[in-house]
């Protein structure tokens, strides 16, 4: 770590701690500005000022203004919902709540990797704590090849477990497991996923002029030091 990089790095520190930032949001800008320690500081500036952006503001999935296929149940409607918000992921079918918890699933085809690895992160165990009732599996389409598709394959999101609650429960919270996966600036960046996060349907409540602010305190600080 450079002699520059500790100034630079003291100067945001003293700013987030002067803007009141809280700790913890302290803690991950610190964490991942470190991540770039050995990056020129004309560089380490801009990937701060998204780290900061994304440490200020929320990005949180827009309501769902289209229209759900005819007779889908709710737990359908979340699913549908989930796999309409991650670009390159085109919804094929769903069963809902019909006869056993088991019927809970999406089927869907996937035209980008990026968004199946997104999904998968957002639903593992590791990451999510109903992780371990879900599971994707990769289906293939021999009989009734689609025209549009090259090679006929096929995934779907489903629940392995028949206790109701837990379906319910989990689905309520995929959509907040989706959100905060879109708010992980370290989890996007390390995976590079900025196009797939850029074109996923959100609201970023976040003052840019703020931003602005807190980075230009921190250049003037970062002189005087």
């Amino acid at each position: 770590m450079s002699n520059e990089f500790i100034k630079y790095r003291a100067a945001v520190a003293t700013v987030l701690i002067n803007e009141f930032f809280d700790i913890e949001h302290i803690r991950r800008i610190i964490k991942n500005l470190d991540a770039l320690k050995d990056t020129p500081i004309r560089t380490v500036d801009d990937n701060l000022k998204d780290i900061i952006h994304c440490e200020l503001g929320h990005y949180k999935l827009e309501p769902f203004t289209g229209s759900y296929p005819e007779k889908m149940d709710e737990l359908c409607k979340i699913l549908y919902r989930v796999i309409n918000t991650i670009p390159g992921m085109q919804y094929i079918s769903s069963n809902g709540y019909n006869n056993t918890v088991e019927d809970v699933k999406v089927s869907f085809y996937c035209k980008d990797q990026s968004a199946l690895f997104f999904l998968k992160h957002c639903v593992d165990s590791r990451y999510w704590e109903y992780g371990h009732y879900w599971q994707i599996e990769v289906m293939i389409e021999d009989k009734h090849p689609i025209p549009s598709v090259c090679i006929p394959i096929y995934y779907e999101l489903k629940i392995i477990t028949a206790d109701y609650s837990i379906v319910h429960d989990s689905l309520n919270e995929l959509i907040k497991s989706i959100e905060k996966h879109l708010n992980d600036y370290s989890f996007i960046n390390n995976n590079q996923l900025h196009d797939l996060v850029d074109n996923v349907s959100k609201i970023n409540e976040v003052d840019i002029e703020h931003v602005k602010m807190i980075m230009n305190a921190i250049e003037e600080l970062f002189r005087k030091l």
